[in-house]
């Protein structure tokens, strides 16, 4: 999402400017938030949506694809002449994206699903997101539509893309179909450009129509959110087993003598010709494995966790520091790290090396995790 193009516009009153920053905090954001705290959603990011549940996703948000041009030239019909024409270049990109090699993609997006194209008809909720877009772009003016489109449908469309993308790799289907998401967020990304170029030449001109771009983005919102709800129901109940679950065989089964061949790494603060730390990484499909080797005395240098961490102490004693909590360990002990916080691990032993294996996982937790408060230690 970072790649689009976030444009300053002007509040309902026309003496307040908002800066790109605050625009984004007030308006794009918080949809995509919310879009992205639905619990399918949430799986698909995870990797955890069901076969049946991205099958109702591909087969649906194909459909409506189905109208994106439709959509854009009833948008195009309520706009001033100077601005149709930014909003007709978006339009033959759409066309353009119908090409033989497009089609090819999809059905062999569909295929790799064991789905044949034509095999489903649109649903209602579907119908329904279609048809609330299609109304607000008729509105007059185009703050509406431009709100729907710019706003509401950019949010949801590349969003709804990038997580679906992300289960379908981890559900293992191959690179070349996958080609067809790529294209399809490249798509987004360029409409939602015009788009927005168009409502910010749009508010500075009457500023008032904020207030119906947001509106407009709203409804569509509801809509996609109720789509999803209908994507779950027709799926049926979900199994605690993964989508992922099939079986893909790692590079190796088995990691001999690890320490042997891991690597030296520089410690924090120690000068030239000190013992470097020896780490030596064992990834897998899901989570990620660390096997670390401190010197006496030695320091991890400090880094800032992209995920939930587990550290387990196979030898030695120290600390870690993560945030402004020092955490004392010794071997035996289990170390909990948040994600989203800064940590560091420091060898306290003057004569003993310290070795601990770190597992995290490749997924992102979905929210900050609160640093849990120090508990007494017990004698």
């Amino acid at each position: 999402m970072s790649d689009i193009d976030i444009l300053p516009l002007p509040c309902a009153d026309a003496r307040v400017q908002t800066s790109e920053h605050d625009f984004w905090a007030v308006t794009v954001a918080p949809l995509i938030h919310r879009l992205r705290a639905h619990p399918l959603v949430q799986r698909c990011r995870q990797g955890r949506a069901s076969r049946a549940e991205l099958q109702g996703l591909v087969l649906q948000l194909g459909h409506y694809g189905n109208f994106r041009v439709r959509l854009l030239c009833a948008l195009i019909s309520t706009l001033e002449p100077g601005e149709d024409l930014l909003v007709c270049e978006s339009l033959s990109r759409q066309v353009d994206a119908k090409n033989p090699r497009s089609a090819a993609l999809h059905q062999q997006l569909l295929r790799s699903l064991e789905l044949e194209p034509g095999c489903s008809s649109i649903s209602a909720r579907t119908q329904q997101v279609v048809d609330t877009t299609f109304m607000l772009c008729r509105m007059p003016g185009g703050a509406a539509g431009l709100g729907a489109l710019a706003l509401g449908t950019a949010a949801v469309l590349q969003t709804l893309y990038t997580d679906v993308l992300h289960a379908l790799r981890e559900a293992g289907t191959a690179s070349a179909p996958l080609q067809y998401f790529h294209a399809a967020i490249e798509r987004e990304t360029e409409q939602a450009r015009v788009t927005r170029d168009v409502l910010r030449r749009l508010m500075q001109a009457r500023p008032v129509a904020w207030r119906e771009a947001l509106q407009a983005a709203e409804q569509v919102l509801h809509a996609w959110q109720a789509w999803l709800d209908d994507v779950v129901a027709a799926a049926g109940p979900v199994r605690e087993t993964s989508a992922s679950a099939t079986s893909h065989g790692p590079q190796s089964w088995i990691h001999k003598r690890v320490l042997r061949r891991a690597q030296g790494l520089p410690a924090a603060g120690q000068p030239p010709g000190v013992p470097l730390q020896r780490h030596v990484e064992l990834p897998s499909r899901a989570l990620r494995m660390k096997l670390t080797e401190l010197e006496p005395r030695q320091s991890t240098a400090r880094e800032r966790a992209e995920h939930e961490t587990m550290l387990y102490i196979l030898r030695g004693g120290g600390v870690t520091v993560i945030d402004e909590h020092s955490v004392e360990w010794e071997e035996g002990d289990a170390v909990y790290i948040p994600a989203c916080v800064w940590y560091q691990h420091r060898n306290l032993r003057e004569d003993e090396d310290a070795l601990y294996l770190a597992c995290e996982g490749t997924v992102p937790a979905p929210s900050p995790v609160t640093t849990p408060q120090a508990q007494p230690q017990q004698a």
